[in-house]
C-alpha cells in the first residue's frame, strides 16, 4: 500500500498590495506643479547657469512622482524609495519636493469637501 507523503497544507499565493495611482485629473495637476517648483528651485540655484532643470529631476521622476498615491507618500523617505535614490539624495530637496506634493494633496483633499458640500447643500 503506497501513503503519501505530500504535507496536508496547501501553499496560498503571497497577496500583494495593489499599487494605487493618482485620479488622472490630480495627475495632471501635480505633474504641472511639481515642473513649476522644479523651474523655481532650479532658478534660485546658485549654479542655475551650469546645471539643467533636470538635474533636480527629470521628466520620468516627475511624473512617476505625481502618480503615486496620497496615501502612499506619508514622508520625504517615501520620495526617496520610489525614486530608488540613496538616503543622502539632496535631503534639502527632497523635503521641498514632498512639501510641495502635500500642499497639492492637501488643497486636493480641501476642494473635494467644498465640493461635497456644495452638493449637499442644493
Amino acid at each position: 500500500v503506497y501513503t503519501s507523503q505530500l504535507s496536508e497544507e496547501i501553499p496560498t499565493a503571497t497577496k500583494h498590495k495593489q499599487t494605487q495611482y493618482h485620479a488622472k485629473e490630480d495627475h495632471l495637476g501635480l505633474f504641472d506643479t511639481l515642473l513649476t517648483w522644479q523651474n523655481e528651485a532650479h532658478a534660485h540655484n546658485p549654479n542655475h547657469f551650469s546645471q539643467s532643470t533636470t538635474e533636480i529631476l527629470d521628466d520620468k521622476e516627475l511624473n512617476l512622482l505625481s502618480k503615486i498615491h496620497p496615501s502612499d507618500i506619508i514622508s520625504a523617505q517615501n520620495l526617496t524609495n520610489s525614486l530608488q535614490e540613496t538616503s543622502e539624495w539632496e535631503l534639502d530637496v527632497r523635503q521641498q519636493i514632498f512639501n510641495t506634493i502635500r500642499q497639492f494633496n492637501h488643497a486636493q483633499v480641501k476642494k473635494a469637501i467644498n465640493t461635497d458640500t456644495t452638493h449637499l447643500a442644493k
